[in-house]
């Protein structure tokens, strides 16, 4: 399981961070890749935090996806832009990602980092990153039937 708020709550922890945190973080895109490095840097350009959340970047992804769907579709018809949505992939600010068709679940990778605690601001720093497929950890597909926890 994968919780995606932790770095709201680390960055708040400040010094207080146990050491050897482990949370997902879209960090490396931002080394990385030139549209997350863009993002990052309109971002603070037009006043945020130079240690933003992955808050900023999960919600631009989640907006690229909308934005692409729409293009595809040609309208902004629910319906139209739902069946764009379907089997969609694009380049996102965190890498390739794909809508499944057969259960909408969006793939792509997930981002772990071990984290340790600094004496300034964030006070956290990436130790460690390891990208993981989501294909390798989410589940089947099963089209039709209920998901039942």
């Amino acid at each position: 399981m994968v919780e995606v708020s932790g770095d709201v709550a680390f960055q708040a922890m400040g010094r207080d961070l146990p050491p050897n945190v482990m949370w997902p973080y879209e960090i490396e895109p931002w080394k990385s890749r030139a549209s997350s490095r863009a993002l990052y840097e309109d971002s603070v350009a037009a006043g945020g935090r130079k240690s933003p959340t992955g808050h900023l970047f999960r919600g631009y992804h989640a907006l690229q996806g909308l934005l692409e769907g729409i293009r595809k579709a040609g309208s902004t018809e629910v319906p139209a832009v739902i069946a764009a949505l379907e089997g969609l992939s694009w380049d996102s600010v965190i890498g390739p990602y794909t809508i499944r068709p057969q259960d909408h679940a969006g793939v792509g990778n997930l981002f772990v980092g071990t984290y340790a605690t600094q004496p300034e601001e964030p006070y956290v720093r990436l130790k460690e990153m390891v990208t993981v497929p989501e294909l390798s950890v989410i589940e089947t597909p099963l089209p039709g039937k209920e998901y039942v926890v």
